[in-house]
């Protein structure tokens, strides 16, 4: 049970999300449809900004907001939502649907944030709403699709990706704790708790 609990996380490693988003991205541009591919990049570049933002207010300022038991928001959970979304919405659902299987997708990787205790269940709820945000502005930039797009380029692109990189993990919780640290020496006010950086190596698989 543990294998399959390890594949499905590593598949919203950001080692494998970056570039199959990416991927999918190029299909749809190289299908003809670019304003398709830039809102996947678009929605992508903003959803994992807000990430990243997030990580490090909470990770810097843990001191002050360790009431809320948010100390680095799910990463992971983010990813799943805002693929799981992204493709709803390619392939021409409904917002409405759009956000369904954004949460579904989210709410599955975070599950096995959850089973590794890499995160809380506040930090995991956290990255499932960032990443059904992305999703939804997926939905929102593509617009309707002016065709169908070919299942089999995006299938094909997937599993190449997937192939390649499934089971890396790319070291971003590590330089997002530096750089935290960085803030923390501007602003002494913010001091992290224990357990915001110990959660960064958590045992269990590599995050």
């Amino acid at each position: 049970m543990d294998g399959a609990i390890v594949f499905i996380t590593d598949l919203a490693d950001q080692v494998v999300a970056l570039p199959l988003i990416a991927a999918i991205a190029f299909v749809l541009l190289a299908q003809g449809w670019p304003r398709g591919a830039g809102a996947w990049i678009g929605a992508a570049v903003l959803t994992f900004a807000a990430v990243l933002f997030a990580k490090l207010v909470f990770i810097t300022c843990g001191f002050w907001l360790s009431g809320t038991g948010i100390n680095s928001p799910s990463g992971h959970a983010a990813s799943g939502a805002l693929l799981g979304g992204g493709l709803a919405a390619t392939f021409g659902a409904g917002r409405a649907a759009t956000i369904i299987v954004a949460l579904f997708v989210g709410a599955l990787i975070g599950a096995t944030r959850l089973y590794w205790e890499v995160h809380t269940l506040a930090e995991v709820a956290v990255g499932v709403v960032l990443g059904t945000l992305g999703g939804m502005m997926t939905h929102a930039l593509a617009g309707v699709p002016v065709y169908r797009p070919r299942a089999l380029g995006l299938i094909v692109a997937a599993i190449a990706v997937i192939a390649t990189l499934h089971g890396r993990h790319l070291p971003a919780e590590s330089a997002i704790r530096d750089l935290a640290g960085l803030f923390r020496l501007a602003l002494p006010i913010c001091q992290p708790t224990t357990r915001a950086f110990s959660a960064m190596a958590p045992p269990g698989p590599p995050t």
